[in-house]
């Protein structure tokens, strides 16, 4: 027993030993044939566990075949690792291939656009990397921009096609039998059986007695099945062929808009399923009164009838013409403020006339306002639907009139100075636009020149009566004279029609020719000088003006001595009130001499800041309109030739200046000199009490922005009257309480001549918001 004991336990071991070998090295595959060759060797062991010799041979024969055991599930480990590593290659392979298929319809639906973030070389990733990067955000990210490109594209492709087929009136839009029968498959199976029960009735058969007469009776019934089945089928046939159409010059105006609209509604996705064939095939049948005809050009007589029963099914199916339009109205109305604005602003297109707001196509295809391109000649006015940048790149000039606090500074002019190329202008408030823009436009662009007259600010040095040139005196006199007292070159008009008004500014025209043909480096000092005289310096004058090489010195001089004296000191003491403002020390040492010549701004990026305080302008305008006078006239050089990039003035409050007569004939001749303004004021009676209504006219751009009460009556009146094409009702286009109101409080009211007037969303320089081109908004 022991002997056998010993027996049992070693051949117990083995077989568990065998066991584990097949179980563990085969795979999940041969367990089955693992465990049964297990339970074969225990039990052929139990079966001769009684005979010791027998158990001996046993335990000996089991030994011998555990290295060939060993071998065989060393192979089959083999072969299940390499089919393993074939599957992981061909899933590498099958990857990288899809991945570089991607990598190609990205490119060419997104340009370079590289969201997936992989190396050039996909082979250098392993299996798990690329099962990552397929799985990954970054793909997903990649998966639905190209899916929305696509979707952008077959969109784009219903609109070319939408567009096209309604803006042609020759075109016919129709609809078959056949198509009203797809759409409605119980109306065809109903016709296959009218049609059957017509064909079949009345075809009783013969009574007949005689053998004759039954063959007889069979051969007609033969012919009578046959002319039957062949008139069933040409009916059949005639119900599919019914052709139903309208031309479009046809079509009445609210049914061609409505009919568009439907197939603009569809396209975008914004309609159930059938709403546009119901409404498309109502009013194209449109009661009966249409052309109907047949696809088949020789109709069969049984076809024909088939046809009659086609077009009286229909007749008494389809949906009736006015019940088609009024659901379709109904359906527009409740999308007028759809969250989808692209929709929202085609239904509001329906139901208005020609005198409608500007869409993004408007401005695609505008002459006047187009999509911005930074770099060019362009400035950006606002954002259509926040989206799409729009931009003005003509020479004309532009306005906007904005109350304070309507950010007209920081999303009108701060975007334009960070990327307008050509050089510019700027009556700057405060300094806050040199602050905030001057290093960009040193860096991306040129020369940056500041004036600033606030106190104790660092600014460069600018003598006016330096840029005079000599050899006509007089007339420089007059331009020079007309800027510091802001009249005209013809009688006084306005608040400074008064007569010791014109009379100062023909002292300052006389003493400052004298300066110019006398000093070699005249000053607007020395004009104060000679304007404070003592009576002896008064007596030097005129017998140095009588002394001068110029006529209208002379009669000038002849003329002051005539004056009484309580009249002649009333006229210096006006000419002295009107330059008070260059008694300043500051001004006195900023006018002395010049470190720049208005000739600089011919330079292409050349940039001049005129900084004042805070409601300064008005006191510091007869220096302000003398500047800019000077730097405008340069351009009306014609020897010079007109710039590439016109010269932009960015002037806010410009109403306060006083009368600028250079800036009045800018906005007439600026075109052809090369030269743009763009003007800012608080309201339209600002601007027409100064200038009066002309220097808007001659603007190629209005711009509003929370006009007030006066300025929205103007604007609303401007805009004009739009008319409801389904009802006749005419209506403002934009009342005054939506323009002062919620609606238009964060817009840019566009108003052009020749152009639909535009309705724009406000971005600021330099706030969160501003993330998307142009770079301004960086």
């Amino acid at each position: 027993m022991p002997f056998a004991w010993k027996t049992g336990v070693v051949a117990g071991a083995v077989v568990l030993v065998v066991s584990a070998l097949l179980m563990g090295f085969t795979g999940d595959g041969l367990v089955a044939s693992s465990l049964f060759a297990a339970t074969a060797a225990g039990a052929a062991f139990f079966g001769v566990k009684q005979n010791p010799e027998e158990i001996e041979s046993f335990a000996a024969k089991l030994g011998s075949k555990l290295p060939a055991l060993q071998r065989y599930t060393d192979v089959i480990r083999q072969e299940n690792q390499a089919a393993l590593e074939h599957a992981r290659a061909e899933r590498r392979r099958g990857l990288i291939a899809h991945l570089e298929a991607f990598r190609t319809e990205q490119i060419e639906w997104l340009g370079d656009f590289e969201p997936m973030a992989s190396p050039g070389n996909l082979d250098e990733f392993s299996l798990e990397e690329l099962e990552a990067l397929r799985t990954g955000a970054p793909y997903k990210a990649a998966e639905e921009a190209v899916a929305h490109a696509k979707r952008r594209h077959a969109l784009q492709e219903k609109l070319e096609y939408i567009n096209a087929l309604f803006s042609d009136e020759s075109n016919v839009l129709m609809f078959t039998s056949a198509e009203y029968m797809d759409r409605n498959p119980q109306l065809r199976k109903l016709l296959h059986s009218k049609i059957h029960h017509l064909v079949n009735d009345g075809g009783a058969p013969m009574n007949t007695s005689s053998g004759a007469a039954a063959a007889l009776s069979i051969v007609g019934e033969g012919f009578a099945a046959a002319k039957r089945a062949s008139a069933q089928e040409g009916m059949r046939n005639g119900i599919e062929i019914l052709r139903i159409g309208r031309a479009l010059h046809d079509l009445r105006p609210n049914e061609r808009a409505v009919l568009r609209t439907c197939f603009l509604l569809d396209a975008y996705g914004a309609l159930t399923p059938g709403a546009l064939d119901q409404t498309h095939d109502a009013i194209i049948f449109n009661d009966g009164q249409c052309v109907i005809g047949s696809t088949s050009d020789t109709p069969s007589q049984h076809a024909l009838n088939g046809m009659k029963l086609a077009e009286e099914a229909i007749r008494n199916g389809i949906v009736k013409h006015h019940e088609a339009m009024q659901m379709a109205l109904t359906k527009f109305r409740t999308m007028i403020d759809h969250e989808d604005e692209s929709i929202a602003e085609l239904i509001r297109q329906t139901f208005e006339s020609d005198n409608t707001w500007a869409t993004a196509e408007d401005i695609r295809n505008g002459k006047i306002y187009k999509p911005y391109t930074e770099g060019s000649a362009d400035l950006l006015l606002g954002w259509y639907d926040d989206t799409l940048p729009v931009g003005f790149g003509g020479y004309e000039s532009l306005i906007t009139i904005a109350r304070p606090g309507t950010g007209k500074t920081r999303s009108q002019v701060m975007p334009n100075l960070l990327t307008y190329p050509g050089s510019i202008i700027v009556l700057d408030v405060k300094g806050e636009l040199f602050d905030t823009t001057a290093q960009t436009r040193a860096e991306k662009f040129g020369k940056v020149i500041k004036l600033d007259l606030r106190p104790n600010a660092t600014s460069h040095k600018y003598n006016p009566l330096l840029f005079c040139p000599k050899e006509r005196p007089w007339t420089e006199a007059r331009f020079i004279a007309n800027q510091l007292t802001g009249l005209t070159s013809g009688e006084p008009s306005g608040t400074s029609s008064s007569y010791f008004n014109g009379r100062a500014r023909d002292l300052i025209q006389a003493f400052t020719a004298f300066l110019l043909m006398t000093e070699e480096k005249p000053q607007i000092a020395s004009l104060l000088n000679m304007l404070s005289p003592t009576q002896a310096e008064f007596i030097d004058y005129l017998l140095d003006m009588r002394h001068a090489e110029s006529k209208n010195l002379n009669r000038y001089a002849n003329s002051l001595e005539a004056m009484e004296d309580k009249q002649r000191e009333a006229v210096f003491d006006t000419a002295r009130g009107m330059l008070n403002i260059f008694e300043d020390e500051v001004i006195e040492t900023l006018t002395s001499e010049s470190d720049w010549s208005p000739e600089d701004l011919r330079e292409p990026g050349t940039s001049l800041y005129l900084c004042v305080p805070e409601g300064g302008i008005s006191a510091y305008s007869p220096l302000l309109r003398l500047i800019l006078g000077q730097h405008l006239e340069v351009f009306a050089a014609t020897e010079a030739g007109r710039p590439d990039l016109p010269l932009t003035c960015f002037l806010d409050e410009f109403p306060q200046l006083g009368y600028c007569e250079p800036l009045d004939k800018a906005t007439e001749l600026g075109r052809g000199r090369g030269v743009r303004l763009w003007m800012f004021a608080q309201d339209h009676e600002q601007v027409t009490k100064t200038y009066g209504q002309g220097i808007i006219d001659r603007c190629a751009v209005e711009m509003y922005m929370k006009p007030a009460d006066k300025t929205a009556e103007h604007l609303s009146r401007i805009l004009g009257e739009t008319e409801d094409i389904f009802t006749g009702e005419t209506k403002l286009l934009a009342p005054v309480h939506e323009l002062i109101g919620e609606k238009f409080s964060d817009k840019v009211i566009v108003k052009t001549s020749g152009a639909k007037p535009l309705a724009l969303t406000r971005r600021y320089a330099f706030s969160q918001a501003c993330t998307e081109k142009p770079a301004s908004c960086n």
